[in-house]
């Protein structure tokens, strides 16, 4: 009777290592994947700051500077794979001089992740 019983019970240990291998990993690389598009996105909406910064300072006037400074938010995000209306700034100037030398000007920027646990 043994001998039947372990004659039945041939190949279900494959059964059970590939049910648990896909119950497992396939999470995993679904959450590395996730966290490496969060951080992506960190890092596009940090430099598109940091661009938008400086073409703000170096425009020719204050009426110009606001555009420059959205597009070139907008040029550094679609290189980094993002849509240019997921990644939005805010400028804070110190004075009614902003691109004066010396003054100082503040950008507050947010990204909205399109991630595929995100419904937005």
């Amino acid at each position: 009777m043994s001998a039947l019983l372990r004659a039945s019970d041939r190949g279900s240990m494959t059964v059970e290592v590939a049910f648990l291998l896909v119950l497992l990993v396939v999470p995993l690389f679904y959450l590395v994947g996730s966290v490496g598009r969060v951080q992506a996105g960190a890092y596009a909406v940090t430099a598109a700051a940091r661009e938008a910064g400086r073409s703000y300072v170096t425009a020719e006037s204050v009426l110009d500077a606001p555009t420059r400074a959205q597009a070139a938010a907008a040029l550094v995000a679609q290189a980094h794979g993002f849509a240019a209306e997921d990644v939005r700034l805010s400028l804070g100037c110190g004075g009614p001089g902003c691109l004066e030398p010396g003054a100082s000007s503040w950008w507050t920027r947010s990204w909205r992740c399109r991630c595929p646990w995100s419904r937005t």
